[in-house]
């Protein structure tokens, strides 16, 4: 079915740049479309959806034949119908058609339908992303689970291969402690302000482990954060409440 009408636009953006639109589906059975130009291949592109039944009906319009309808309807996980809209017949190459736009759907703004056209037409960079996704979830908890849980692990800063490595992150930090703490004395004398100081001193703690993480690549110091946040509140309080 052709488009007929000028529905009223709430815009989604995608890292695309597709223009994913939403409104309310008129087709019986469906509660929510999806509709978009793809900007790269000119084709229309609406995806009405009922995630409560499993139902997901694919319409496009095919720019390389002058604006060709065709839709699939797909129910749990499977293509269930394929047909070209003018001539109403059933047509055997629609998940391929779809494959080659799998980019574009596989931009849609809802993971749920996403997982079930990638499923049902083959997509498999939706599940290349998922298991690049697990492995490095995977291998963050690996990492997490042998910096904090492995037996024997607070020996290795005893032995001299680890000691460059701890010589090479506490000078920095040492570095770090002793600038923020000049900074806050500086910030007192200048402001005369316990209230001062301690803001001061909280958000040089909040900044120092987003460096850490950000910059250098390494979990935030803890150490040095409760250093400053905790004394920044204490001094907050003093200032405010006592002196």
């Amino acid at each position: 079915m052709r488009r007929v009408y000028q529905p009223k636009e709430k815009k989604i953006v995608d890292s695309r740049t597709v223009f994913w639109r939403r409104r309310p589906s008129e087709i019986k059975g469906y509660k929510s479309a999806f509709y978009s130009t793809d900007p790269e291949s000119g084709d229309y592109i609406r995806v009405d959806f009922n995630l409560k039944e499993g139902k997901i009906r694919v319409y496009f319009e095919d720019s390389e034949e002058g604006g060709n309808p065709y839709y699939a309807i797909i129910t749990e996980k499977a293509v269930t119908s394929q047909r070209n809209v003018t001539t109403g017949r059933q047509v055997d190459d629609i998940i391929d058609r779809l494959n080659k736009r799998s980019e574009a759907l596989l931009s849609l703004p809802n993971r749920e339908i996403v997982k079930i056209l990638s499923v049902a037409l083959g997509f498999n960079q939706y599940h290349i992303k998922k298991s690049k996704r697990d492995a490095e979830r995977k291998k963050m908890l690996e990492s997490t689970k042998n910096r904090y849980f492995t037996p024997g692990k607070a020996e290795d800063f005893k032995s001299e291969s680890n000691f460059p490595k701890f010589k090479r992150n506490i000078i920095p930090d040492i570095m770090e402690i002793v600038f923020g703490l000049l900074l806050c004395a500086s910030c007192f004398l200048y402001f005369h302000s316990y209230i001062a100081s301690g803001l001061m001193s909280a958000v040089f703690g909040v900044l120092i482990g987003l460096f850490d993480m950000l910059a250098r690549g390494r979990e935030p110091g803890i150490f040095k954060m409760l250093l400053f946040i905790l004394s920044g509140l204490g001094l907050y309080i003093y200032g405010y409440f006592l002196f």
